[in-house]
C-alpha cells in the first residue's frame, strides 16, 4: 500500500456528552437551536465530533448556493457565527459540486505501471 493511500474511514463520536451515553450535546444543539454561538462553544464543535460521518450526516443549509454565512467566508470572513454555521451544516450544496466532480475524471491516472498509464484528456 502507498504510502499517502487515503483510506476514508467511519470517524467515532467523540462528544464527552455524548460519549457517557446522552443521545445529544448540549452545546451542539444550544448553538444550533438556540443561538449560543459562544468561543468556547465553537471550540467544542472544532474538537469533538457529534456524527459518526460529519460530512454525509450534516444536514444541508436551507439556503442552499445563497446562504449569508458561506459567502462570507468564501470572501474571506472570519466571522464566530459563520465558523458555527459551518461547522453545523453542509456548504455548499452536492449539486454544485457536479461539475468539478465530473471535470476530474480527466485526471484520474491508473495505478499500474508507467506504461498503463492514460494522458491527459484533451478536448
Amino acid at each position: 500500500q502507498h504510502k499517502y493511500h487515503h483510506k476514508i474511514k467511519d470517524v467515532a463520536i467523540t462528544c464527552p456528552f455524548m460519549v457517557k451515553g446522552q443521545a445529544y450535546c448540549p452545546i451542539y444543539d444550544g448553538v444550533r437551536e438556540k443561538n449560543a454561538i459562544t468561543d468556547k462553544n465553537y471550540q467544542h464543535l472544532l474538537e469533538f465530533t457529534h456524527l459518526e460521518d460529519e460530512f454525509g450526516d450534516k444536514p444541508e443549509c436551507k439556503d442552499e448556493t445563497e446562504c449569508i454565512h458561506f459567502k462570507r467566508m468564501e470572501k474571506g470572513g472570519n466571522r464566530l457565527d459563520d465558523r458555527c454555521h459551518l461547522k453545523l451544516y453542509r456548504h455548499p450544496p452536492r449539486a454544485r459540486n457536479m461539475t468539478l466532480a465530473q471535470n476530474m475524471q480527466a485526471f484520474v491516472m491508473n495505478t499500474g505501471s508507467k506504461k498503463d498509464n492514460h494522458g491527459y484528456y484533451d478536448p
